[in-house]
Order: C-alpha cells, then sequence, then structure tokens
C-alpha cells in the first residue's frame, strides 16, 4: 500500500485506541502548558508585594515569558521538522522544567526573568509538534474536535493551577512554580514511551531508522508493514522541497495575513488573561477572590473548545471564528468597563472572555494548518505563532505601561480590545484565501463556507 493510500483510510476511518492516546498525551502536554505558563500571573501579586516591582516591572515579568514563546515559536518550531514531533516535544518539556525550577528557587528579579525566559521558548515551539501530531493522527472528522481537546486542555490546566495555587501561596509563591517543575518533569518519560512519532515525518524526512520506527506505528495502527520506504516525492509535494518553502508563493501571502490576524487575537487574548487576577487585585479583591475570575474565564475555555466543534460543523470554520473574535472583543471591554458592584456581569464577561478566546484559537489554528504541506507543517505554523507570541507579549507589556501612564482599568480594556476586531477583518480575509471549511482534509482547498 502506498503511504498516500495509507493516510487517506486514517483520516477517512473511525480513530483506534493508539489515535485517542496521542491525542490524550497532547492534551496533558498543554495542561502544563497552560499552568506553566500562566504560573507568573497567579504568583505576581505574591511577588510584587514581596519584591515591591510596581506595575511597570511585573508587565516586565508577565511578558518575558511571553516574548520568549515567540523566540521560541520562531527558532525552535523547526525542530518539529527536522527532529521529529516526539522529540521536539521531549526538548521543549525539558526547557519547561529548567525554567520552572530556576522560578522556584529565584532570589531576584533578573533570575526570575531568565526562569520565564526558558520556560516560554519550551511552551513557544511546543504547539507546532503537539499541533502537528494531532492533526496527522486525528481523522478527518474528529479533526476539530480533536484539537478542540488539546486546545481546551490549556485552559483546563490554568483552571487547576489556579486552584492549586491558591493552596501553594499560602506556603510561598516559590512553591507554585516547584509544583510546576515536578509536573512538567513527570511527562517527559510519558512521551518518551508513549506519543507516537509523525508518520509523515518518517517518510517524508526518512531519519535513521526510518522504515522500522514508521512499521511500528503502521502495526500499532493496524497497518500491514511496508517493505521499503516510498520515494520522498509520494510524501512531500516537491523533490526539491525544504524548510524556506513556507515562505514561498504561493503560501507566502497566507502565512503573511496568518501572522497578522494571530498577532493582533494574542495581543487582546495575552493582554487580559496576564493582567486580569492584578486588575481585580487594585480594584479591592484578595488573591484568591482576583484569581476567581481567572478561573471562569478558563471554565469558559473549556466550553469553548468543547462546542466550537458542533459551531463549524454547522457554520463554517471562518464564519465561527470571525464571530468569537467579536465577542472576545465585547467581552475584554465589558470586563473593564462594567461597574464593579456588577459581580455577576463582570463573571460572566469573563466566561465570555474565554470561551470566544479558546474557540477562536482552535478555529484559527485550523484555518492555518490547512495552508502548509506537511515537510513545513511545523514550521509555518511555528512562524504564525511566531507572530502571535509577539503580540502576547506586546499585549502583557503595553498593559503595565499604560496603567503606568494613568489609564483607568475601563479605558485599558477597550484599547487593548480594539486588536481583537482587526484580528477578525484579517481572518475572514485569510479564510477566504485558503478556502477552508471544517471537514477539509489537512492542506487540501475546499469551497469557502
Amino acid at each position: 500500500m502506498r503511504f498516500d493510500e495509507i493516510r487517506a483510510a486514517l483520516m477517512a476511518r473511525p480513530m483506534t485506541g493508539y489515535q485517542i492516546g496521542a491525542v490524550a498525551i497532547g492534551v496533558l502536554v498543554n495542561m502544563m502548558d497552560g499552568f506553566d505558563l500562566l504560573a507568573i500571573s497567579f504568583a505576581g501579586p505574591a511577588i510584587d508585594r514581596e519584591w515591591q516591582l510596581g506595575a511597570e516591572r511585573l508587565g516586565v515579568l508577565f511578558s518575558a515569558g511571553l516574548f520568549a514563546m515567540a523566540v521560541g515559536a520562531f527558532g525552535l518550531s523547526w525542530l518539529a521538522d527536522v527532529l521529529g514531533r516526539r522529540t521536539a516535544t521531549m526538548i521543549n518539556l525539558a526547557s519547561m522544567t529548567i525554567g520552572m525550577t530556576i522560578a522556584a528557587l529565584a532570589s531576584s528579579f533578573s533570575m526570575l526573568l531568565v526562569a520565564r525566559v526558558f520556560t516560554g521558548l519550551g511552551v513557544g515551539a511546543m504547539t507546532a509538534a503537539i499541533g502537528s501530531l494531532v492533526i496527522e493522527y486525528a481523522s478527518k472528522p474528529r479533526r476539530e474536535v480533536a484539537l478542540g481537546f488539546v486546545t481546551g486542555a490549556f485552559p483546563f490546566g490554568t483552571i487547576v493551577g489556579g486552584i492549586v495555587a491558591t493552596w501553594l501561596l499560602e506556603i510561598g509563591w516559590r512553591t507554585v512554580f516547584g509544583f510546576g517543575a515536578v509536573m512538567t518533569l513527570l511527562l517527559i518519560p510519558l512521551v518518551w514511551w508513549r506519543l507516537p512519532e509523525s508518520l509523515d515525518f518518517l517518510l517524508g524526512k526518512q531519519p535513521r531508522d526510518a522504515l522500522r520506527r514508521a512499521n511500528r506505528e503502521l502495526e500499532r495502527l493496524g497497518f500491514a508493514p511496508l517493505e521499503a520506504l516510498p520515494p520522498r516525492t509520494d510524501v512531500v509535494d516537491t523533490k526539491d522541497a525544504s524548510l524556506l518553502d513556507v515562505v514561498r508563493p504561493p503560501v507566502l501571502a497566507s502565512a503573511v495575513l496568518a501572522c497578522l490576524g494571530y498577532f493582533g487575537f494574542m495581543t487582546s487574548q495575552y493582554f487580559i488573561l496576564n493582567w486580569m487576577p492584578s486588575l481585580m487585585v487594585d480594584a479591592g479583591y484578595t488573591d484568591a477572590g482576583a484569581i476567581s475570575f481567572s478561573i471562569i474565564t478558563n471554565i469558559g475555555a473549556i466550553f469553548g473548545c468543547a462546542i466550537v466543534g458542533l459551531f463549524t460543523a454547522r457554520w463554517g470554520v471562518r464564519a465561527v471564528t470571525v464571530s468569537m473574535l467579536i465577542i472576545m472583543a465585547a467581552a475584554i471591554a465589558a470586563f473593564g468597563t462594567l461597574p464593579l458592584d456588577a459581580v455577576q456581569l463582570i463573571r460572566t464577561s469573563s466566561f465570555f472572555i474565554g470561551f470566544a478566546a479558546f474557540a477562536t484559537a482552535v478555529g484559527i489554528f485550523s484555518i492555518m494548518a490547512a495552508g502548509y504541506p506537511a515537510h513545513v507543517r511545523g514550521t509555518g505554523i511555528g512562524l504564525a505563532l511566531t507572530s502571535g507570541r509577539l503580540g502576547s507579549a506586546f499585549g502583557a507589556y503595553l498593559g503595565g505601561l499604560l496603567l503606568a501612564l494613568g489609564l483607568t482599568r475601563s479605558e485599558l480594556c477597550v484599547v487593548l480590545a480594539l486588536p481583537a476586531v482587526v484580528a477578525a477583518a484579517v481572518v475572514a480575509v485569510l479564510a477566504r484565501r485558503n478556502a477552508v471549511d471544517a471537514t477539509a482534509p489537512v492542506g487540501e482547498p475546499v469551497a469557502a463556507d
């Protein structure tokens, strides 16, 4: 059987336990991504009180990990295409473990800054590795559902992290990072033991011992083994395929739009995710009370990830993603402008921030992934994520800067909701250009919804 026939069969049939297991490990990894990345948000108020940092320096700490995510997405995502998705995942987990360990032992602002860089590098490159693997192992009818579970794991990790953090903060803020370090470390042997390697990588890149490794995965998937490696032209798009294809026509225009749209989306999203607890502490809430708003946001995120597959099946990925961006912007503005005594309305806006933001994340990822061939999928996704990570760092830092300049909570939230509105317009153009719908195989253009 040719590899293109195997790939078609894999995409069309119901998912096996082995494929579901790959998605489940992706869920666990993304849970730790969520906790490790936003641990600084949970611990931020306590660190500020102990070290007297002030809003601007606290913003630097928030943005350091996010900026490092951009560097990781750009500088390390290619590892998923060169070394394999599974190997890249283990490298990224090691970087996150180092960062969380340093943070737990930090005795100065600069040491904590370095720790956030290590953590951000690993988190930044992780999405390309895990996201590519999930797309390549999920069947076509379950692609958005699988992506929804993996994407939803991020906010679920922050929910669990927020609950755990409220207990750990009673001991000290360093225990928050110590907990993250131990849990992230435990994932490395699990990934080594049970996470499969991408068949697209093994048969396309054809690294050392590729045939044996590919046949092992094929056996676990229920396919007959290959007698020999297929010609690379049967797996990648051209005989001269290279990582630079991601910045050449016809992919280039879509890549630019993906970068612009993701930048705007992440600017608004990570402003509110990072600053929500601190804004509510400044408004008079306790640390635990302020974290409760983040927990509600992440509950909304889980619902958004769970339901988005149903939405896209009915209305199309473009319409749903653009609508969710508009809803996210409106919810961020409402969170800042609602009076503080309207507690239930503020909680409702918190819920819809998470619901819309993470439903958007699933849709954008599906739109982006469909525009890249397998041999540059990790690199292409990483390039778009780089722009988004820059946006996330920009949003987190700009929040602190504008607060230092005297903007009120309401003014700040309205201003930083606007990038999401711009992103909605860009994503609408991108989705129409790539002509993606919720049922299309990855990389195969279809009529726009």
